[in-house]
Formats: structure tokens, C-alpha cells, sequence
């Protein structure tokens, strides 16, 4: 309306917002003029609000040069009371975050999405119920937590893995990733070689601790029939 837009230009030319010419959009000139502006609304109403502009955003953001809103309303929503919210929904929300941070080498994030996230999995009624989902994220929390030299984190989710997947397959990664964090907790590289064998033997590979010369040369003509 004309009120509004009177409003605006008025806030713009008091620097509280900035026009930009290429989306023909204002917004908000500093983080703190937002934060002011959510807490100025209290209680259910602003959770109602945030819900529903992260509803906005997450429908803006399904294209590479959008998908950084799917980071602004995941931040909203991880603010909301837990009773409030689908909790499946939002883990699945806070991983496809976690990608996007991934994918653009933003490790802290994607950890920080991915802890977020975890609290809701653990919480909703799609815990290993949808299996494929759950073992997928756990495996993103071993790798990430562990690639931030957080080992106890992701003995955490190691564990459950190893309690919860179907098949060998399933648990190489948490298998694999026990051993590095025990490597490197210990240094006892020993150790780790001797524990990389069991679990190769236990993926149907035997391979010898000592290999002698016949059976490198077994080996050497196995690899070149093949």
C-alpha cells in the first residue's frame, strides 16, 4: 500500500533499511535492527511469525542462487520451541543445510547444522524407523565430528551405528572411523593395522598381517586377471 511504502522510505532514509536496486527489495540495514524487530514481537506470536516466514524462505530457496535462505530459516526454526514443530521435518531440514554448507567448505556450520539437526532425530518418531535417512545422517555426523578432531562426539554416533545397522555394509564407515579415533587416541599404529585387518576380514577380505613375497606376487597375479 501507499501507507507502507511511505514507511519505508522513510526508515530508509533514516538507515534503519537498504534498498537494493537488483531484487527491488528492502531489508533490514544491520543484524542488530533485526534482532530488535523479532524481540519486539514475544512469546507465541513471534514464534508464529518466524514459522511462518521460514515457510517463505524455504519455498524461495530450492535453486542454487536461492538456497541461502534455506540457512536464514533453519536458524529460525532451530529457535522454536520443540513442542511446536514436526522434529523429523526439521532434522531432514537441518541436513540438507548441512550439505549446502559442506559442499561450500564451510565445516564449522555443517557441524553446527548437524549437532542442531541430531537433537531433533533423536527426538521424533523417525529415528531408524526411516532407516536409510537415519544411517545417513549418523554416518555425516562421524565423518564430520571427526574431521574437527571431536572424537568423543563421534564415538557417540559410531556406537550407535554399530547398535543399529542392518548389515557389515552399513557399519563399514562407523567400523573404519572406531579405529581412526582410537589411532589417534592411542598411537598405536600396531593396533590399528591389526584392527583394519579384522574388519576387511569381516567384509570377506583376508589379508595377511606379514605379507611374504608369495603372496604379494598371489596378489599381483589375481590383480592383473582381473
Amino acid at each position: 500500500s501507499a501507507e507502507l511504502l511511505s514507511l519505508l522510505i522513510k526508515a530508509r532514509n533514516e538507515g534503519m533499511v537498504l534498498f537494493s536496486v537488483e531484487n527491488e527489495t528492502f531489508n533490514l540495514s544491520h543484524d542488530r535492527i533485526r534482532q530488535a524487530c523479532r524481540e519486539f514481537i514475544i512469546g507465541d506470536d513471534r514464534d508464529d511469525l518466524l514459522i511462518r516466514i521460514s515457510n517463505v524462505l524455504r519455498n524461495v530457496g530450492q535453486s542454487p542462487q536461492t538456497e541461502w535462505c534455506l540457512y536464514v530459516a533453519v536458524d529460525h526454526l532451530n529457535t522454536i520451541p520443540p513442542e511446536k514443530m514436526d522434529l523429523g521435518d526439521l532434522a531432514k531440514l537441518n541436513f540438507d543445510s548441512s550439505q549446502i554448507a559442506k559442499s561450500r567448505a564451510a565445516n564449522v556450520k555443517e557441524n553446527e547444522l548437524l549437532r542442531e539437526g541430531m537433537r531433533c532425530l533423536e527426538s521424533s518418531d523417525i529415528i531408524w524407523n526411516e532407516y536409510d535417512f537415519t544411517l545417513e545422517y549418523y554416518k555425516a555426523v562421524i565423518v564430520s565430528e571427526y574431521s574437527l578432531g571431536n572424537l568423543g562426539h563421534a564415538m557417540v554416533a559410531i556406537e550407535k551405528v554399530l547398535e543399529h545397522a542392518k548389515t557389515q555394509n552399513d557399519k563399514f564407515i562407523a567400523y573404519m572411523y572406531r579405529m581412526l579415533c582410537n589411532c589417534d587416541q592411542s598411537r598405536d599404529y600396531n593396533d590399528a593395522t591389526e584392527e583394519g585387518l579384522r574388519i576387511m576380514k569381516m567384509l570377506g577380505y583376508g589379508i595377511p598381517s606379514s605379507p611374504n613375497k608369495v603372496d604379494m606376487m598371489k596378489e599381483e597375479m589375481l590383480l592383473n586377471v582381473s
